[in-house]
């Protein structure tokens, strides 16, 4: 195959929005929606921190959505360049993530190999002149990951530049736009743990369904390798269960009883330290949500083998291994309380009665909870090849191994259902955890009780804090300025300076406070609330932002010829901005404090 057919085809692949690779859009919709629900985001206190007056899902506190490629998949509402509320833009940016389809050869992460997608001819959106990344690399984008250029504007890191122009833009305009791509990018950061709780995504089982894909394959000779639908997505987003209800509206219930606090930051804030970077949400000492997935799941492509008359794992992989067999009869009402299909019936000759599924368990220990667990039907021999005794020789998609097995493992519907038992609840709680995350930590603004001529600027989190802290305020104009000092400069407070001395030299401390002299109220341009600032943070090395605090509802208005503290206000809103692995949000619980004034 040439280099222009090559070439060609990665254009019409690039151009193609309805491939897919990962969930049904309208899972990852519905995923996303409960996630950002059961996150901080859904905590009545939070975004009033944060400084927005309104609610997740009201309808009158709205952010754009960036321009992009349209798809007949996104819910109807989910549209680019359109307004839409907090709850509407992280929903639809779980949808966004999906195009162009292309963007799905970066949804893949194998944690036992450490590769993204890759088949016999190596990674195919390398092949094809696309970005090829392991999902944690392209949707954190953070120190360790291979760079993805241009083509990914809205991973983690992007959202937290996103945060900090969101705080210091100038203009209200230029805030709500970077508000809306805080947003929207979360969304489309969320996507990936819930592509990670598909064991296809965690095992390098490529599969498309898109004609082009099939094409892409014809092309190359099959080597590609990409063209291979999933039954188990096509379940999720189409089928029923094994009770005939329909799969959407049982997954909604699912996700429904997942824990938003489970994962991060865990039962009494145990899990604070197991998760203390991004990238430990994906693989990280076992608990990772591709760790867990990997571990504990088959694919339609990495299915157990039988030979000699044993159950065995596959040869890519070493877990999970298979447990008790279970024969059912194809009779059963517990199978098909309405009968058996037509198909199924026909692969057992119309003798339901000797005709069985046999379904194969895996047990293990949950590794959040330490608990022991039991997926009763995590796969089944085929009732295709219940005769066949012979050995068939297989061969692994991605290596080009050959292996043999004497019967046919396959997954179906029962499968399926059990499967989301366990991964729906979980991609919600790692999903829900990883918002938690990029909103955790805790500053505080006040004045000093000891002498009111100076502040205390405090972390409340986890983490230590190394950099400088500059003061905002919002001028009649709606413009967003600096404070400045009694001399006219800009006010600065370097940690790096104040607590050159301190026991961890620079460093704020987690727990620690820095005393900071008082200022003067700005008189011009007059703020428009007079005693509302916000605090924001630049780490030493990364310029990122976090936020806390909420706005003031009736200002405190401090007298003239005052030099005054922060703590002049009745309500003080905080903003601070760390270091790409650091904590990202500050949420403080506003007090309110009368005003110090010092003479000038």
């Amino acid at each position: 195959m040439n280099r222009a057919t090559v070439f060609a085809l990665g254009l019409a692949l690039a151009a193609n929005s309805e491939i897919t690779f990962a969930h049904d859009p309208l899972t990852h919709f519905d995923l996303s929606r409960e996630a950002a629900q059961k996150s901080v985001l859904g905590q009545a206190n939070t975004l009033a921190d944060l400084g927005f007056s309104k609610a997740v899902d009201d309808e009158t506190q709205k952010f754009p959505s960036t321009p992009g490629d349209q798809s007949n998949q996104f819910l109807p509402g989910c549209l680019h360049g359109k307004d839409l509320n907090i709850l509407q833009l992280i929903a639809c940016g779980s949808q966004f993530e999906d195009v162009p389809g292309t963007r799905s050869f970066n949804h893949f992460f194998d944690p036992t190999r450490g590769i993204p997608l890759t088949t016999i001819v190596g990674k195919p959106g390398t092949v094809l002149g696309l970005p090829n990344l392991k999902s944690p690399d392209w949707t954190l984008q953070d120190p360790s990951s291979e760079d993805a250029g241009s083509a990914q504007e809205f991973s983690y890191k992007n959202a937290r530049d996103y945060f900090y122009d969101a705080l210091t833009a100038p203009q209200q305009s230029g805030r709500d736009a970077n508000w809306g791509k805080v947003f929207q990018s979360i969304g489309q950061i969320i996507h990936h743990p819930q592509d990670m709780a598909q064991p296809q995504h965690v095992r390098n089982d490529a599969h498309c369904d898109s004609p082009l894909c099939a094409l892409a394959n014809v092309i190359t000779l099959g080597t590609l390798g990409i063209y291979n639908p999933s039954r188990y997505e096509k379940h999720t987003s189409i089928g029923l269960t094994f009770s005939g209800g329909p799969v959407r509206q049982v997954i909604q219930q699912l996700a429904s009883t997942a824990d938003g606090n489970s994962v991060y930051p865990g039962p009494n804030n145990a899990n604070i330290s197991v998760f203390n970077t991004p990238r430990k949400f994906f693989v990280g000492a076992g608990k990772g949500i591709a760790e867990y997935t990997n571990a504990n799941f088959v694919s339609q492509g990495t299915n157990f083998t039988f030979n000699n008359g044993v159950a065995g794992t596959h040869p890519s992989y070493s877990q999970p291994v298979p447990g008790e067999a279970n024969p059912v009869r194809a009779n059963s009402t517990r199978l098909f309380p309405n009968g058996a299909p037509a198909g199924v019936q026909a692969a057992c000759n119309f003798d339901l009665a000797n005709c069985y599924l046999t379904f194969y368990s895996t047990s293990g220990t949950d590794p959040l909870t330490g608990l022991p667990f039991t997926n009763d039907r995590a796969s089944t021999l085929s009732i295709f090849d219940q005769d066949l005794q012979a050995k068939v020789l297989q061969t692994d998609p991605s290596t080009g191994q050959q292996y043999s097995t004497e019967r046919i493992f396959a997954l179906n519907r029962f499968n399926f259902d059990a499967a989301n038992q366990f991964l729906i609840p979980r991609a919600v709680s790692y999903s829900a955890g990883l918002i938690n995350y990029f909103f955790r930590g805790k500053i505080d603004f006040v004045v000093d009780p000891t002498n009111a001529s100076q502040l205390l600027v405090m972390n409340l989190g986890t983490e230590p804090m190394k950099g400088k802290f500059r003061l905002f305020y919002d001028d009649q104009s709606g413009s967003r300025r600096e404070v400045p000092d009694a001399g006219g400069t800009p006010i600065l407070w370097d940690t790096e300076v104040i607590l050159a001395s301190a026991r961890s030299a620079g460093v704020l401390s987690a727990g620690g406070q820095m005393t900071v002299p008082a200022f003067p109220a700005p008189q011009a341009p007059a703020p428009k609330k007079p005693g509302e600032y916000m605090l924001v943070f630049e780490h030493a090395v990364q310029r990122r932002a976090l936020s806390g605090g909420p706005r003031c509802a009736e200002p405190h208005r401090h007298l003239q010829n005052r030099s005054v503290g922060p703590a002049g206000a009745e309500r003080v809103r905080r903003e601070r901005a760390v270091p790409f692995d650091a904590a990202f949000l500050g949420i403080v619980r506003a007090e309110r404090h009368r005003p110090a004034a010092t003479g000038r």
